[in-house]
Parts: structure tokens; C-alpha cells; sequence
């Protein structure tokens, strides 16, 4: 059987609600954005269609990661959107500290998979200050079909570079460092369980924080335990978001080398693939390649889907 796992970053899915607790106010009707109930149910529709176009034999991805989403009411109405309703997905969200109200989440089809446990991995107390971390959510369970390795799955939205790419490195290396001690501590108890780590990480594979810190390499390197499954895109100059002319592969996902042998469970073809078909770029007259077809440009509504494109791999069990 083969399953699909897909990761997206959605671009500022808010409800139209202004809730007190986050600097939400200009996504309401009132607000800046003009945020309205039609344009927040196009944005559903469309991501329910990426979602489920990600997925393999009719069947929407039976694992889903997401991120810049703002709280666990904009997922309930997401898996209630068609072509999604039919599948019965658990809803995992994590609450951060994100001043902009935006978590990190992850659904799965109860179908394939039992839940054992979760987590916030908080790697802001690594730094010396403060800035509103998104926590790294971590889910663990077990497949109900084939063999039965503990999974754990990580969901990351790692700090942004605002203010500096050098600037802002401290904060995505302390990110890498909590989710590679994690991932070590459990392999010292249980050497087989396996790892998909997904994220938008706002560094790309070949970055210090991503190659170094947490350790993860491409598969026709050195033997090593964590395997950044976008290599082969990067080296292509593929990209999952667009910015000053260039593409940057900073939405991935990694897993442990014991997924990527030819025995279930396995990653199919050890590889991962970025999603660009339909509406997910848009392309202007003389540009043949496109940009990803975001949501708003500024404060100007483009009734796009998102500014990053999604990615996602196949698992064999």
C-alpha cells in the first residue's frame, strides 16, 4: 500500500474572527486585508484541492503537515472542505508563541494511523532572549498496517530571516539543535524507530543550521543516520518559494536513513516532490516558469492559494 505525507505552508490561513490574544485585527472584514468570510472559503477550497491533489489513488494524504495556520477552528473547517471531508482526519495543533497568532499543525487519516503521543519540543530557551518561538510539534505513534515501527513525526516553521539572514541565524540553529538532541535521545532507546521531519525551515538544504547542526545530508553522501530528501531538487535550483528573482528550497522534508532501504515501511523512490500543477503558480505573460500564487502581494488581495508551493513523498508499508 502506499501512503502519501505532505507538507504545506499555507500563507496566513486566519479565520475572520478577531480574536484579543494576537495581532490578528487585519484579517477581518474591517481589517487591512479586508479579510471577508467568501475570500477565507476560497482559500480553504483551494488548499483542500492542493492537499488532495498531493495524494496518490484517489486517496488525499494520510499524513499532513502545516504551518502559518491560526488555531485548530481554521483546521475543522479545512478538513470539512471537499475533496478532504470524506477522509476522517485527527487534528493535532500546536498553540505557539508566535506574536502573529500562526502555529504549526499536523492531521492523519485515523484509518492508518494510531496517535501514542505529542509534544511542543521549545528550543527558544537555547538563546539568550526571547522572540516568540514556534515550538517544534512532535507526534508519535504507529502504523495499523505492515510493520510497526514507532513513527515520529516533526512538524517545524523555523524562524524567519527578517532582520538578516546572519541576524536571524542563532535563532533556526537553536531550532536544529533541540530537534536533532530530540531525535538522538529517542534513538539511544529505541534505535529503530523511524524519523519524518518536515517543515519550512527558511534555510535550504546546503545551510549550516540544516547540514550541520541538524545533521542532515543528502543520500548519496557519507553514510548518516538523517536524510534531507530535497537534495536532489536543490541541486537543481528548484525551489518551493520565490523571492528577488531566485527560487529557495526552504520547505523539505527529512527522514532517517532506515526509511529509505527497499523494506516496508520505506520512502518510494527515496525521494521527495514539490507540487506546482494547477493553481499553485502564477505565471505572468513572459514568464514561462511562474511564482507561486500567493494570497495577498502586500495589502493588495490576489486570491491566490500561498507563497510557498507544497511538498510531499510516497511511503510504502
Amino acid at each position: 500500500m502506499e501512503l502519501t505525507l505532505t507538507f504545506y505552508n499555507v500563507e496566513n490561513l486566519y479565520d475572520t474572527v478577531d480574536d484579543p490574544g494576537v495581532k490578528d485585527g487585519d484579517y477581518t472584514p474591517d481589517g487591512l486585508m479586508e479579510w471577508t468570510q467568501d475570500r477565507y472559503h476560497a482559500k480553504l477550497d483551494a488548499i483542500a484541492e492542493v492537499l488532495h491533489a498531493t495524494g496518490s489513488n484517489g486517496r488525499p494524504p494520510a499524513f499532513i503537515g502545516l504551518c502559518e495556520i491560526e488555531n485548530k477552528q481554521v483546521l475543522s473547517d479545512l478538513v470539512r472542505r471537499q475533496p478532504l471531508s470524506d477522509t476522517s482526519y485527527e487534528i493535532v495543533h500546536l498553540e505557539t508563541r508566535d506574536v502573529r497568532g500562526i502555529d504549526v499543525a499536523f492531521l492523519f487519516n485515523r484509518s492508518f494511523f494510531e496517535m501514542e503521543g505529542r509534544a511542543a519540543l521549545n528550543f527558544e530557551e537555547l538563546t539568550e532572549k526571547a522572540f516568540g518561538a514556534r515550538d517544534v510539534l512532535h507526534i508519535w505513534g504507529r502504523l495499523k498496517e505492515g510493520p510497526q515501527p514507532m513513527f515520529h513525526f516533526y512538524v517545524n516553521h523555523w524562524p524567519s530571516r527578517h532582520g538578516g539572514e546572519h541576524e536571524t541565524r542563532f535563532k533556526r540553529e537553536a531550532a536544529a539543535q533541540r530537534l536533532r538532541r530530540e531525535v538522538d535521545e529517542i534513538w539511544r532507546s529505541d534505535p529503530q524507530a523511524c524519523h519524518i521531519i518536515m517543515g519550512d525551515f527558511n534555510d535550504a538544504p546546503d545551510d549550516y543550521t540544516m547540514l550541520h547542526v541538524l545533521g542532515a545530508g543528502a543520500l548519496d553522501e557519507a553514510p548518516q543516520r538523517l536524510v534531507n530528501l530535497g537534495w536532489p531538487a536543490h541541486r537543481k535550483g528548484h525551489g518551493t518559494v520565490f523571492h528577488e528573482g531566485d527560487w529557495y528550497l526552504f520547505d523539505t522534508i527529512v527522514a532517517s536513513s532506515n526509511l529509505l532501504t527497499n523494506e516496508p515501511p520505506y520512502i518510494k523512490r527515496k525521494t521527495m516532490y514539490i507540487f506546482s500543477e494547477g493553481d499553485t503558480l502564477f505565471k505572468e505573460p513572459r514568464d514561462r516558469s511562474g511564482k507561486p500564487n500567493r494570497t495577498y502581494v502586500g495589502k493588495k488581495y490576489k486570491g491566490g492559494i500561498s507563497d510557498h508551493l507544497a511538498v510531499f513523498c510516497r511511503l510504502g508499508i
